[in-house]
């Protein structure tokens, strides 16, 4: 985890149930809230997973040709993501020798 806050479960809820306040109409019904709670989550990791995959995508795999897709709509504004898609740089056990 980047950041020590997002392990905290009771931090992660009360952001979200802030969201479903922002969102949800003042005469809302508990179950209403919920299930806004649930669209909002849905839609939220939608937007994460389709910004992760055009990250992944224009990447490309050496050799490949352009990218010619027309980016993800909120690729400027998901960028704080960038640090969490990207695959970090990693370290081997095995000696090189071993190597073919």
């Amino acid at each position: 985890m980047r950041k020590k806050e997002y392990s905290d479960t009771d931090m992660r809820r009360k952001c979200w149930e802030e969201l479903v306040n922002l969102f949800a109409k003042e005469n809302s019904t508990i179950d209403e809230k919920k299930q806004l709670g649930n669209e909002l989550h849905k839609k939220w990791k939608n937007m994460r997973d389709n910004f992760s995959r055009d990250i992944h995508q224009r990447k490309g795999k050496s050799g490949a040709g352009a990218y010619r897709k027309a980016p993800c709509v909120y690729i400027q504004r998901l960028q704080f993501l960038t640090d969490l898609i990207l695959p970090r740089q990693t370290t081997s056990s095995l000696d090189n020798e071993y190597s073919s």
